[in-house]
């Protein structure tokens, strides 16, 4: 058995983590998968804490939502390291006053990690350029559900999915309000918007307000993740204006699903799709929309970059990126070895 099998592994949720996020999706299926190859447990920060004063060994798994809390921990005993679950960063929230708190407790933090577990070698090259070792980060992508096996050809009018918490830095607004601006009455598209609507209100109210006014935008909010597989299938086209994506699990779900991507090229957007092929990669919300309203009004081109995303469709299961962290955890034992 591999050195590693012989640590505790323990992940310590944040709050609310039973509610619908790339994160909270990514930790629970990756410890559903994990628990098929090895033990490990889950608690709250603050059971954390306790468990560290009591001087439980284990490798303990923090969520980067926790990076506030996690600066209030006692500090690890003997058998006990900590990991950072890196999911998003404050230094890569686009446009963050640089006299934010966030940041300050992010730079305070991140040295007291032992190791750090990222979801994309965009993340992993991010940290290498703020000076962490190699040896420190595991890379484990996302898993996909099984998608549908039988191919399907577009059939107009096009139907587009945006699949994202409604926050500012998904820019859900602002590409719709492009849109908007662009479209006629005549126009029979759809755009069909999935997300939370409690993380930044505001923002969300806003989105209310504009999908109100337009009958071809849905605003449906938070899908549970079991049934995300009817919407890959009942649209031919995934948007994503998104300013910043350390992975993007919308975006390989829909590679799966043989859906072609519409993306801002940002932070890991561009390693789901090639561009031309299976997806379009633009620099600006205003391209965007005018690439989104070209797809639209040429059904020919939009057929054609359908039927290779179809031709195109890969993704792997989290039994596989539980596997794929087995590894990863045992080449960073050895690594951290004295």
């Amino acid at each position: 058995m591999a050195a590693a099998s012989a640590i505790d592994l323990v992940f310590a949720l944040p709050a609310g983590s039973d509610a619908i996020s790339g994160g909270n999706i990514y930790n629970a299926e990756l410890m559903r998968a994990l628990r098929d190859l090895r033990p490990c447990a889950s608690m709250s920060i603050d059971e954390c804490a306790d468990a560290i004063r009591r001087g439980a060994s284990a490798l303990y798994f923090i969520d980067s939502l926790n990076l506030r809390e996690f600066l209030s921990l006692p500090p690890p005993g003997a058998g006990q390291q900590f990991v950072l679950v890196v999911h998003h960063l404050p230094s890569l929230e686009p446009g963050i006053d640089a006299a934010d708190e966030a940041l300050q407790v992010e730079a305070t933090a991140l040295p007291r990690f032992d190791g750090f577990l990222v979801t994309s070698p965009f993340t992993a090259q991010y940290l290498a350029s703020k000076g962490i070792r190699e040896e420190k980060i595991m890379t484990v992508l996302p898993g996909v559900r099984g998608a549908e096996s039988e191919p399907r050809r577009y059939e107009p009018p096009l139907r587009a999915l945006m699949a994202g918490n409604v926050i500012r830095r998904k820019a859900i607004v602002e590409f719709l309000a492009e849109v908007a601006a662009r479209a006629s009455a005549a126009d029979e598209f759809v755009i069909d918007i999935l997300g939370r609507l409690d993380m930044d209100e505001d923002y969300a109210a806003k989105c209310r307000d504009l999908v109100a006014r337009f009958d071809r935008f849905k605003l449906f909010g938070a899908i549970p993740y079991d049934q995300m597989d009817h919407w890959y299938r009942t649209h031919n086209l995934l948007v994503s204006a998104a300013k910043m994506e350390t992975f993007g699990m919308a975006l390989a779900e829909a590679r799966a699903h043989g859906l072609p991507v519409l993306a801002l090229d940002r932070g890991h957007v561009r390693n789901h799709f090639t561009d031309g092929e299976n997806g379009v990669l633009v620099d600006s919300i205003e391209a965007l929309a005018d690439q989104f309203m070209g797809l639209y009004r040429e059904p020919r081109t939009m057929e054609a970059l359908f039927a290779r995303a179809q031709s195109l469709k890969a993704g792997s299961d989290w039994q596989a990126a539980a596997a794929r962290f087995r590894d990863e955890l045992d080449r960073f034992t050895r690594a951290m070895k004295p």
